[in-house]
């Protein structure tokens, strides 16, 4: 793994030893940010043959961590969707990547900007968990394929976000498969700390491994033809 800058944005990056060219996906983080549990995902990725980028949005200190924050509160606004487009045309450009073969997958927070990054950026694929979706279904036009996950139970991501979700891209005529899992709450993906478990916050590996079964099927028929 390395960590480079691409206008501003701090991305650890790393390649699969797999011969080239490789499709590649950019990993987009939860609210904890850049964490050792993103670093675990961006080697799953590799392990399965990807290039991976995973940009750390808060990397530019905290003038960017609150505009990150508004970003993700509030769809309409570019600033994190277009530092997300640069990572992306970044890794498209890189010798050994595959640039018509990139996908996009989030937890969290980087699961609502995936939702977004989707329509707004040419990826091929997007992986969304957990990620909240905007109100205005325009904002989801142009979108490509999507496979996405969600907890019922999931505290922090409204009830009716699945099927608003599902309903949006239907009438885009995108594809999508949404599942939401019983009896998992938010962040089923990511391990998390033991703390967060009253709100529901936690790592559920069974479910974690349906969720990650599911988006390995997705890429493979997507970022892999």
């Amino acid at each position: 793994m390395q960590l480079v800058d691409v206008d501003g944005t701090q991305v650890l990056v790393h390649r699969p030893a797999t011969p080239a060219p490789w499709p590649a996906v950019v990993v987009l983080h939860e609210a904890s940010g850049l964490n050792r549990d993103i670093r675990r995902i961006v080697h799953h990725l590799v392990d399965l043959g990807y290039a991976a980028a995973a940009p750390a949005l808060f990397s530019g200190g905290i003038g960017c961590i609150a505009s990150t924050t508004r970003d993700a509160l509030d769809p309409s606004r570019r600033g994190t969707t277009d530092r997300i487009e640069r990572v992306r045309q970044w890794l498209a450009d890189r010798d050994g990547v595959d640039g018509d073969r990139i996908g996009v997958i989030g937890f969290c927070m980087g699961g609502g900007f995936a939702v977004v990054a989707a329509a707004r950026s040419p990826f091929a694929a997007a992986a969304v968990n957990y990620g909240r979706v905007p109100k205005d279904p325009a904002l989801l036009a142009g979108s490509c394929p999507v496979v996405a996950n969600y907890g019922e139970s999931d505290l922090l991501v409204p009830k009716d976000t699945a099927r608003r979700y599902e309903a949006a891209l239907n009438d885009h005529g995108v594809p999508i498969d949404v599942k939401v899992f019983p009896g998992v709450g938010h962040s089923f993906m990511n391990d998390e700390p033991a703390a967060l478990r009253p709100l529901r916050i936690a790592f559920d590996g069974p479910t974690a491994k349906q969720a990650w079964e599911r988006i390995e099927r997705f890429f493979a028929e997507h970022l892999h033809t």
